[in-house]
Protein backbone atom coordinates (compact mmCIF):
# COMPACT_ATOMS: atom_id res chain seq x y z
CA UNK A 1 0.00 0.00 0.00
CA UNK A 2 0.82 3.40 -1.11
CA UNK A 3 0.50 7.15 -0.02
CA UNK A 4 0.62 9.87 -2.98
CA UNK A 5 0.78 13.60 -1.24
CA UNK A 6 0.10 16.78 -3.31
CA UNK A 7 0.91 19.82 -1.73
CA UNK A 8 -0.96 22.62 -3.08
CA UNK A 9 -0.12 26.53 -2.66
CA UNK A 10 -3.05 27.93 -2.59
CA UNK A 11 -3.39 31.65 -4.24
CA UNK A 12 -7.00 31.84 -3.00
CA UNK A 13 -9.21 29.82 -0.30
CA UNK A 14 -11.02 26.87 -1.35
CA UNK A 15 -14.61 27.97 -2.48
CA UNK A 16 -18.12 25.78 -2.12
CA UNK A 17 -18.01 25.10 -5.52
CA UNK A 18 -14.64 23.51 -6.08
CA UNK A 19 -14.94 21.29 -3.08
CA UNK A 20 -18.35 20.65 -4.38
CA UNK A 21 -16.94 19.36 -7.33
CA UNK A 22 -14.30 17.12 -5.89
CA UNK A 23 -16.82 15.48 -3.69
CA UNK A 24 -19.01 15.07 -6.89
CA UNK A 25 -16.23 14.20 -9.47
CA UNK A 26 -12.74 13.40 -7.79
CA UNK A 27 -13.50 11.08 -5.22
CA UNK A 28 -15.64 8.92 -6.82
CA UNK A 29 -13.60 8.89 -10.58
CA UNK A 30 -10.63 7.93 -8.00
CA UNK A 31 -12.65 5.47 -6.59
CA UNK A 32 -13.91 3.73 -9.59
CA UNK A 33 -10.23 2.58 -9.93
CA UNK A 34 -9.51 -0.61 -8.74
CA UNK A 35 -6.89 -0.49 -6.01
CA UNK A 36 -7.68 2.81 -5.10
CA UNK A 37 -8.27 3.10 -1.30
CA UNK A 38 -9.23 6.40 -0.76
CA UNK A 39 -9.03 9.81 -1.25
CA UNK A 40 -9.18 13.06 0.71
CA UNK A 41 -8.64 17.07 0.44
CA UNK A 42 -7.36 18.40 3.47
CA UNK A 43 -7.52 22.44 4.02
CA UNK A 44 -4.05 22.91 6.30
CA UNK A 45 -4.22 26.86 5.91
CA UNK A 46 -5.84 29.35 3.79
CA UNK A 47 -3.25 29.28 1.40
CA UNK A 48 -2.14 25.66 1.23
CA UNK A 49 -3.99 22.25 0.68
CA UNK A 50 -3.25 18.84 1.11
CA UNK A 51 -4.56 15.81 -1.52
CA UNK A 52 -3.67 12.51 0.10
CA UNK A 53 -4.51 9.23 -1.89
CA UNK A 54 -4.08 5.74 -0.66
CA UNK A 55 -3.06 3.15 -3.39
CA UNK A 56 -2.46 -0.38 -3.73
CA UNK A 57 0.83 -0.33 -6.25
CA UNK A 58 2.83 2.51 -8.12
CA UNK A 59 1.22 0.93 -11.39
CA UNK A 60 -1.79 2.70 -10.33
CA UNK A 61 -0.37 5.79 -8.93
CA UNK A 62 0.43 6.51 -12.35
CA UNK A 63 -2.43 5.43 -13.84
CA UNK A 64 -4.98 7.65 -11.41
CA UNK A 65 -2.09 10.86 -11.79
CA UNK A 66 -2.29 10.64 -15.71
CA UNK A 67 -6.14 10.38 -15.65
CA UNK A 68 -6.46 13.11 -12.82
CA UNK A 69 -3.92 15.59 -14.62
CA UNK A 70 -6.74 16.84 -16.84
CA UNK A 71 -9.35 17.62 -14.28
CA UNK A 72 -6.89 18.79 -12.16
CA UNK A 73 -5.53 21.43 -14.85
CA UNK A 74 -9.40 22.42 -15.19
CA UNK A 75 -10.34 22.93 -11.40
CA UNK A 76 -7.58 22.90 -9.38
CA UNK A 77 -4.99 25.10 -11.20
CA UNK A 78 -6.67 28.74 -11.19
CA UNK A 79 -6.45 28.19 -7.00
CA UNK A 80 -2.65 27.77 -7.13
CA UNK A 81 0.06 29.90 -5.88
CA UNK A 82 2.73 28.41 -7.86
CA UNK A 83 3.56 24.51 -8.48
CA UNK A 84 2.38 21.85 -6.46
CA UNK A 85 4.47 19.26 -5.07
CA UNK A 86 3.87 15.50 -5.01
CA UNK A 87 5.66 12.60 -2.72
CA UNK A 88 4.88 8.92 -3.00
CA UNK A 89 5.78 6.53 -0.43
CA UNK A 90 5.06 3.13 0.80
CA UNK A 91 2.93 2.38 4.23
CA UNK A 92 5.07 0.93 6.53
CA UNK A 93 2.96 1.23 9.98
CA UNK A 94 -0.77 1.78 9.95
CA UNK A 95 -2.37 2.33 7.12
CA UNK A 96 -6.37 3.47 6.11
CA UNK A 97 -8.89 1.97 8.29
Amino acid sequence: MYVVVNRLPLAKPLDAALLATVESELIPGARAFPGVRSLQLVRVFENEAIIIVHVESLELERATRDSAAPWFRQHVLPFLSGPSTRSVGAIVAGGPG
